[in-house]
This record gives C-alpha cells, structure tokens and sequence, in this order.
C-alpha cells in the first residue's frame, strides 16, 4: 500500500515529510540507482528500467504487507523509505530508506 502524508518537521528550513509516492516520481529513482554511491550499501539491487520501475510501483500499491512513501524536503523528492514484509499479527517488518538525492 502507498503510505499517507506524515509531516517529519523542518530541514534546511523546509518542511521534510513523507508523502505517497507518485507514478511521474519513477524517473528520479531509475537516474538515483545509476549512481554507485547512491546505491553501494542497498542489498540485492540491479537497476530497472521506466517500464520495470512502473510494474515495481503497482505492486508497492497493491502491496498489503508493505506501506511504501517518498521522502520530500518542501516540493523537491529527496528519496523513499518503506516498511515492508510487514506480519500484521506479531508487529514486525523490514525497513529501508534512500536517499538519491547527493544534494542530501
């Protein structure tokens, strides 16, 4: 499932909130995971393509063990985070966090 807006508070005197994550966002990871230090510490990564990145999105929203958002610092998208695998009955999953943008 894709994650609703949770407001984090101010960074470089900007707000920093995750949002849902937004289909026309894709580009920005597919240049990010082109970057080998953007992704040296990500385990099993392989870069995807436009189409691969669209099918990786629709499963992330269909997702109900996994909630899915972007990382944004006012209007700009810095990176994503998630918790996912997520077994419902015993509180438990798995987190990741990126963050693409080098600017951060």
């Amino acid at each position: 499932m894709l994650g609703q807006r949770l407001v984090c508070g101010n960074a470089c005197g900007e707000e920093l909130y995750l949002d849902t994550p937004a289909e026309n966002m894709l580009e920005n990871y597919i240049e990010w995971f082109k970057d080998s230090e953007v992704t040296k510490y990500m385990l099993n990564f392989s870069a995807f393509s436009l189409e691969q990145e669209k099918e990786w999105f629709k499963k992330c929203a269909e997702d109900p063990n996994g909630v899915y958002w972007s990382i944004m610092l006012g209007d700009k998208h810095i990176g994503g985070t998630a918790i996912s695998r997520i077994d419902w009955r015993i509180g438990t999953g798995v987190t990741g966090i990126v963050i693409g943008d080098k600017n951060y």
